[in-house]
């Protein structure tokens, strides 16, 4: 173990801060992602042919593109760029989470920081390999958010709710 911090996460929420924090203590070995907006890396190829609008939340100045790993290929066959493409977060967080259990596998940090949705393997890996892990939960609780929901739906007399995540997202979740 060489003491190094390793941030993954498919989305975007505050893991590019995190990865960030990391560099700025010298620690950061990889922040895995599925696209990153700088030159040299899919997201700024996507960021010239798109414009730079459609990337804005995927970059960070100060974060080296160096450090950054992409992984574009789950997000992409999620966005229906294929016709007949599944709108499926489940999957698309699990084929990503894989890539990333793969690499940690080959780390030699000690610290491994997981974003909720898609580091259940990649948790498991890292217990495995005796890193400390640290679970980012953006979100709030799906238990509490549906309890609440109810409670809110039967005082305004909503009774079709819907839960915030599948039960098949709530496993993905580590606790």
């Amino acid at each position: 173990m060489n003491g190094g911090i390793t941030v993954a996460y498919s989305g975007v929420h505050q893991a590019y801060q995190l990865a960030l924090a990391a560099e700025e203590l010298g620690k950061l070995e990889y922040f895995y992602c599925s696209l990153f907006a700088s030159t040299g890396k899919w997201g700024g190829m996507l960021v010239r042919l798109l414009g730079p609008d459609l990337l804005f939340n995927r970059r960070l100045d100060g974060l080296s593109p160096q450090k950054a790993r992409e992984n574009p290929w789950p997000l992409l066959n999620r966005t229906k760029l294929r016709p007949g493409t599944v709108d499926d977060w489940v999957s698309t967080n699990s084929w990503f989470d894989h890539w990333v259990a793969c690499q940690l596998q080959k780390s030699a940090c000690s610290v491994f920081v997981g974003v909720e949705t898609c580091a259940a393997e990649s948790f498991a890996i890292a217990r495995e390999r005796g890193m400390t892990r640290v679970l980012d939960c953006p979100g709030i609780e799906a238990e509490f958010l549906n309890k609440l929901a109810v409670k809110a739906g039967v005082e305004f007399g909503i009774l079709a709710l819907r839960e915030s995540d599948s039960a098949v997202m709530r496993e993905r979740k580590p606790t």
